[in-house]
């Protein structure tokens, strides 16, 4: 009952090396040992044990322990992939399942050991092949953390909020981005707290739609314009980038025209600005007659543009030198 059959060399129960059949609390097993350690066994009691005794088959299924416990997979020689799972040595009730490929893709689920309680999920972690490659993607406590970027073909809904470059809760409904919000071409949004005379762009088009005013609380002024004497003029171009100051490109100003004329209780006289160079063709004008003779007349009012943001004048006066005139630019659209 009791007795030992031994095939090897050294000394039982000291350094044994080799394969036996013996007793072991009346359990009847046969295995490998080496150095007095068993290999391999399987006993009368119908367990089957291997690595040392860190795989064991029963009844109740296939049991692994060990720093590497797992299943492993080879083809010919080489490893192509396993299963195992384990656990944080420092908190040894948060287990995970692991499946590993042999150039370390891995797909983790379970308790992450994060020191977070109850922080469970699985984590997806990629470095060289495949379409998470150099990239990690970890699920837990209701959150998606994805480091290498996101790739959707699909709608991408959320019934709360998201929040770009940053971790915080951007509330129901909320989207909230650290960065700056650009278009398909890198051109960036106005943000939100942007004033009108920003040089922030309104839109991707860089504003060319419908143009961003820019009001001014000193307006742009010339010596050209600021009371000279003037006879009447054809439809003559004011360069409003070289005269005013105004940039160049601009699609309408904002002006003030003040006007006089020595003849005007007994002519027909004015001053007018158009964006355009046909005869009479007026946005803007001071009208002078029936004036009493040199009584400024003030007029304001929006003048277009034409396509390289300049605007047009046009004068009549009495005689030669006869109507004063003076220009003040008060804003301005880009």
């Amino acid at each position: 009952t009791y007795a030992r059959l031994e095939q090897g060399t050294g000394t039982w129960g000291t350094n044994f090396t080799g394969s036996a059949i013996w007793n072991e609390s009346g359990v009847m097993n046969i295995g490998g040992w080496n150095n007095n350690v068993k290999q391999w066994w399987g006993g009368s009691d119908g367990e089957l044990h291997a690595g040392g005794g860190d795989v064991v088959l029963d009844e109740s299924g296939i049991r692994l322990s060990g720093l590497a416990g797992g299943l492993w997979w080879y083809y010919l020689t080489t490893l192509v992939g396993k299963i195992y799972m384990g656990f944080d040595p420092g908190q040894p009730e948060r287990t995970f399942l692991k499946l590993q490929h042999n150039r370390d893709i891995q797909f983790n689920a379970g308790y992450q050991p994060d020191n977070q309680a109850g922080a469970m999920g699985f984590n997806v972690l990629g470095s060289s092949i495949g379409p998470i490659d150099s990239a990690s993607m970890t699920l837990y406590n209701g959150k998606l953390d994805v480091d290498g970027g996101v790739q959707a073909t699909g709608l991408i809904a959320t019934s709360s909020g998201a929040h770009i470059g940053g971790t915080s809760d951007p509330g129901t409904n909320n989207l909230v981005v650290e960065g700056t919000i650009k278009d398909g071409s890198g051109i960036a949004y106005l943000k939100s707290n942007a004033k009108a005379a920003d040089s922030d762009k309104l839109d991707g088009l860089d504003s060319t739609d419908f143009g961003r005013p820019v009001f001014l609380t000193t307006p742009l002024t010339s010596t050209a314009w600021d009371g000279d004497s003037f006879s009447t003029t054809a439809k003559t171009k004011i360069d409003l980038s070289v005269v005013f100051g105004v940039p160049a490109g601009a699609k309408g100003i904002f002006v003030r025209l003040v006007a006089r004329d020595s003849g005007s209780s007994a002519g027909y006289c004015q001053l007018s600005l158009s964006p355009n160079a046909t005869a009479d063709s007026v946005a803007v004008q001071a009208y002078l007659q029936g004036v009493p003779n040199d009584v400024y007349v003030p007029v304001n009012g929006v003048v277009p543009c034409d396509e390289n943001g300049d605007v047009y004048y046009q004068i009549v006066a009495s005689g030669t030198g006869t109507l004063d005139a003076i220009i003040e630019i008060w804003g301005y659209w880009l």
